[in-house]
């Protein structure tokens, strides 16, 4: 529809409609490519920090995928990060949840998995996500029926969306929205026949990521289990 309407308006502009519309868009692609740079740089410097930053855990995402790679995205806390570092602009490319079902992210990746199965497939989401999830029901089956995707475990060890809500009008009930001392996902991943793999340390980001691709690529689901600050 959006193309057809785009040629529809082409055969009515004149040539100063045309050439100012030119002339903005070379000025907003010029800005965008200076934003996205400075968003590269923060990304890139926050590999040198520890503990390990969801800026730079995006970062190391969009080192690993491809531009038909499709990304299910499921960060609330982080969100701000992936949207920063993890661009998408391929149709088709990325799927999110736009209703509040947390543990929507696992079920999804295997369900788009299935209808795309010649595709890359990468979820992201937090902790809470991932045990809201039911990554049992979830990986198990990838395994048995061939359906392999990478799942990215954003760990703040918290329910970290419900624990910045309670913040604001029931301070007391912070405490209970921490899952700490966080579970081995990586074992949880490993008992469904997944590769499982758990990431402490900035520098070892990358090197799990392309190690779970290729598990991916070569027929293994995999998760990637990395302890945030």
């Amino acid at each position: 529809m959006i193309p057809l309407l785009t040629a529809l308006i082409r055969k009515k502009l004149g040539a100063e409609q045309k050439n100012k519309i030119q002339k903005r868009s070379e000025t907003i692609a010029a800005e965008n490519r200076i934003i996205r740079a400075e968003w590269a740089a923060r990304g890139q410097k926050a590999g040198t920090q520890n503990p390990i930053s969801a800026e730079w855990l995006a970062f190391c995402i969009n080192q690993v995928i491809d531009r038909d790679t499709i990304l299910v995205n499921q960060t609330i806390t982080p969100s701000a990060s992936v949207g920063r570092q993890v661009p998408r602009s391929q149709p088709g490319s990325l799927a999110a949840c736009s209703g509040g079902t947390i543990g929507w992210a696992l079920g999804a990746a295997l369900g788009v998995k299935a209808a795309a199965p010649q595709k890359l497939v990468v979820a992201l989401m937090g902790d809470g996500a991932f045990v809201y999830g039911g990554p049992t029901a979830t990986l198990w089956p990838a395994a048995y029926y061939k359906m392999p995707f990478l799942t990215v475990i954003f760990n703040n060890q918290a329910y970290g969306a419900i624990k910045n809500l309670f913040k604001g009008d029931w301070k007391e009930g912070i405490e209970n929205s921490t899952i700490a001392p966080s579970p081995s996902y990586a074992l949880t991943a490993q008992a469904c026949g997944a590769f499982g793999r758990m990431v402490e340390k900035a520098e070892d980001v990358l090197p799990a990521l392309i190690e779970a691709v290729g598990k991916v690529r070569a027929g293994q689901a995999a998760v990637v289990d990395v302890r945030l600050g």
